[in-house]
């Protein structure tokens, strides 16, 4: 069963409106049982000491609830993180078109300020869900409980780690002579 109130995130106080937000999600899928899943490789792993494993899984489209957009998600809960590559991409575009590169900042704050500009909330949740899971923002919800056909490895976040750091490149050491 997955039992969201064992997760840090779900009970972190500085984000007041995930409970609502989570409880109204699982209204619009008429179930709370299902996981977030990343489309590539997580890189929210940083250190060995974390206590998430990092999950590799194969699942049939059928067991894919719904593809959430993270970056509408994270704007429903008043997250401002980062902006999708795509807006980056822009700003640099822009720039270039009009032969300003050293604008190319501006504009991408510019940009940013338009994209995390308030929305209605009815506007997001009509913009959560997707189709494409190669689009920005993919995150497919996967019904819970998987099934361990679907489970193709299990990584500690050392193991995730260690498989991160560059292979067979050996960085010389420095030396008493110069």
């Amino acid at each position: 069963m997955v039992d969201r109130s064992r997760s840090a995130y779900y009970n972190d106080p500085n984000l007041p409106g995930l409970k609502p937000a989570y409880a109204k999600l699982a209204i619009r899928l008429d179930t709370d049982q299902f996981v977030w899943c990343y489309v590539c490789e997580d890189k929210h792993i940083i250190s060995p000491s974390e206590t998430k494993t990092e999950w590799e899984i194969e699942v049939p489209d059928s067991a894919v609830l719904v593809i959430v957009n993270s970056y509408v998600w994270n704007m429903i809960l008043g997250i401002r993180c980062c902006a999708p590559p795509s807006i980056r991409e822009e700003a640099w575009r822009r720039a270039v078109a009009g032969n300003i590169p050293a604008e190319r900042a501006a504009i991408q704050q510019e940009l940013e300020d338009e994209f995390f500009a308030p929305h209605p909330p009815q506007v997001l949740w009509g913009q959560l869900f997707m189709r494409d899971t190669s689009a920005e923002g993919a995150t497919p919800l996967v019904r819970y409980p998987l099934k361990d056909e679907w489970v193709i490895a299990r990584r500690t976040a050392t193991e995730v780690l260690e498989a991160r750091r560059p292979k067979g490149r050996e960085y010389p050491r420095p030396s008493a002579t110069s």
